[in-house]
């Protein structure tokens, strides 16, 4: 079940290692473009395969990390998802799902676009994860 919360907090969002460089003004317009959803343990947060419309970040909580039936991660307080199909323009290539209850902060495509093209720091961080799931992704094939 998920339900939806107020946004986040400019402190909260200062918290955020990716989100370190944005001043206050960018965060506040930021939190007021996030939804937040709260979930319980086994929920899912996003499925393989869907199509790719958010990026998250986990405020709260600990999720893993699902290629087909393979856990291949596990993502904790302020770790981000959903980039991999927004860069890509397509579907999801893993399932997240809740191993507790979660809080996630989300924006939609348009937003992600803004932050990545506005923020050379956080497109380099972003980048660089997308780059290190690519790898896991290319690993995963040659087994």
């Amino acid at each position: 079940m998920s339900l939806r919360t107020s946004h986040p907090t400019v402190e909260d969002l200062q918290r955020v290692p990716l989100l370190r460089t944005l001043t206050a003004r960018q965060l506040e317009q930021l939190a007021a473009r996030l939804e937040v959803r709260e979930v319980g343990s086994g929920d899912l947060l996003v499925r393989e395969h869907e199509k790719a419309r958010r990026f998250a970040l986990l405020a709260r909580g600990a999720a893993q990390v699902m290629v087909g039936d393979v856990v291949v991660g596990w993502l904790y307080r302020y770790d981000f998802f959903g980039e991999m199909g927004l860069l890509e323009g397509g579907r999801r290539g893993a399932t997240v799902m809740a191993l507790e209850p979660c809080t996630v902060w989300e924006m939609d495509r348009r937003t992600f676009e803004q932050l990545e093209r506005g923020h050379a720091e956080i497109a380099a961080v972003i980048d660089e994860a997308a780059e290190d799931r690519r790898a896991l992704d290319a690993r995963m094939l040659t087994r």
